[in-house]
């Protein structure tokens, strides 16, 4: 009889402690997307049809914009956005907490470290390959475009260039010196400082 009366008090205590705990809500409502436009100067972007074919200066399809978030100068974070396919939109998701924007061209190929600025490029970015007198097909991927105004991300973001782009023309080179397969040449990036490209 002592048996039975201890494995009640027993029972009771599992069954007080199987209790269902209420299930939590989630934290926070899921990622929305957003649409932004995007200016450029006119004589920037260039899309091409071939190499020597029109062209016509517009987005072409796979061109992303980093948008770096902000609230007040606290970096909040990036957030890659990619072209609709129509007119200057491009579509993403906002960064966190972030009140406004500073936009970056191209995005899939700058970063940014943890205060927001932008890490180095890798070198090969700068390189341009020029095949044949006259081609321009290297010209589209080498601009880099920034607009470091913070904007909210309903306003327009306004790129300005920050890279140069070179198309040459080379002519008259006598026919001893034979075919030309390369061309380096430096730059003077300041007074007196040269640097090989």
């Amino acid at each position: 009889m002592k048996f039975k009366l201890f494995i009640i008090p027993l029972l009771t205590l599992s069954v007080a402690n199987c209790t269902l705990e209420p299930i939590p809500k989630p934290e926070k409502e899921g990622e929305k997307i957003v649409t932004i436009s995007v200016n450029i100067p006119a004589e920037t972007r260039v899309a091409y049809n071939g190499e020597t074919g029109n062209n016509a200066l517009t987005w072409e399809t796979g061109d992303q914009i980093l948008l770096a978030g902000y609230d007040g100068a606290t970096f909040k974070g990036s957030q890659v956005f990619n072209y609709s396919g129509t007119g200057n939109k491009f579509t993403g998701t906002p960064v966190v907490d972030a009140t406004t924007y500073k936009a970056y061209y191209p995005g899939n190929i700058i970063t940014l470290d943890g205060n927001g600025n932008m890490n180095p490029l890798a070198a090969d970015f700068w390189q341009q390959s020029q095949d044949g007198d006259g081609t321009r097909g290297h010209l589209k991927n080498k601009l880099l475009l920034f607009d470091e105004i913070p904007n909210p991300i309903n306003q327009t973001f306004s790129l300005t260039l920050k890279s140069s782009i070179l198309k040459l023309d080379i002519s008259g080179i006598p026919q001893q010196v034979g075919e030309l397969d390369q061309l380096i040449y430096t730059v003077e990036t300041a007074t007196g400082v040269f640097k090989p490209v």
